[in-house]
């Protein structure tokens, strides 16, 4: 909720009295069980933020919407 409040808040600028264009794309990983390094939540942000950009950006993914890369 977070991320997509700040996307939203990015996207409506101002410079001036112009409305300059922004976007922003996010990724974000939670840790479900508290046991997951900061590492290996980086990492799980990482692959939601490129999921993010290649699914044509200023969006948030989540890394728990992704596939599980360990089952390709």
């Amino acid at each position: 909720q977070t991320a997509e409040r700040l996307r939203m808040l990015i996207s409506q600028l101002k410079r001036g009295n112009s409305i300059e264009s922004a976007t922003a794309s996010f990724g974000a990983a939670l840790s479900s069980t508290g046991e997951e390094s900061l590492e290996d939540l980086l990492v799980e942000a990482d692959r939601a933020l490129y999921a993010a950009k290649q699914a044509g950006r200023n969006r948030v993914v989540l890394a728990s919407q992704l596939p599980d890369p360990s089952s390709a």
